[in-house]
C-alpha cells in the first residue's frame, strides 16, 4: 500500500551509485524529470488507488486496525 509520507527523496542506507551517488544536471533523464509535476501526478494515482481510498476511508472511522 502507498502512503505519501513527506515530499523529500528517500535515501537507502549502505547503498552505492555506480555513478558516484550523483547524475550530471546535463543529463537528459535528469533535465526531464525536473519538469515533471510530480505532486499532480502523485495526486492523479493517489485518486485512483482503491487501496489507499479504502485505508483513508478505515482511518476516518477511527478503526483500531493495527499498520
Amino acid at each position: 500500500m502507498y502512503i505519501k509520507e513527506n515530499s523529500g527523496q528517500m535515501t537507502l542506507k549502505g547503498f552505492y551509485a555506480p555513478f558516484a551517488e550523483r547524475l550530471s544536471p546535463e543529463n537528459r533523464w535528469v533535465k526531464l524529470s525536473k519538469k515533471m509535476p510530480w505532486d499532480r501526478i502523485e495526486e492523479e494515482y493517489l485518486k485512483n488507488n482503491l487501496y489507499y481510498s479504502l485505508y483513508r476511508y478505515i482511518e476516518s472511522k477511527g478503526s483500531t486496525y493495527n499498520k
